[in-house]
């Protein structure tokens, strides 16, 4: 169960394990289809709203913002990052390396992640 919270999808692994120890395979069954159907019917019941909001020009506009606000964000956290690593040019290069990538090849930000990730617990030998 605790793990259940820390991360999202084992969550619903979770409810449909405790529909089975309560109910069998109904309750599992049960307890699956309880908690997906909500997100379902949602985006099933906004659908015709969302096509409508679309053709909005003040919307998009409004979204062209929110995009605009949050690539800003994201520059800054990376200028504020670099700027706590001056001075290494280990963490500059492997910055710009993962720009190069997710820009230019399009590679995968998960890759990116992980590369960061482990760039992280090695930076003690790699960039020190």
């Amino acid at each position: 169960m605790a793990i259940g919270q820390i991360t999202p999808g084992p969550v619903f692994t979770t409810a449909t394990c405790i529909g089975y120890f309560v109910r069998g395979a109904a309750g599992a069954g049960v307890a699956t289809l309880g908690i997906f159907a909500p997100s379902f019917a949602l985006v099933w019941l906004l659908a015709a709203l969302l096509l409508r909001l679309r053709q909005s020009r003040s919307l998009r506009w409004f979204l062209d913002g929110v995009n605009a606000c949050s690539l800003a964000v994201l520059a800054a956290t990376a200028c504020l990052l670099l700027a706590k690593q001056r001075g290494s040019p280990g963490w500059l290069a492997f910055s710009l390396a993962a720009l190069l990538l997710g820009h230019f090849l399009r590679l995968n930000p998960s890759w990116l992640i992980l590369a960061g990730a482990l760039a992280g617990a090695l930076a003690p030998m790699l960039f020190s």
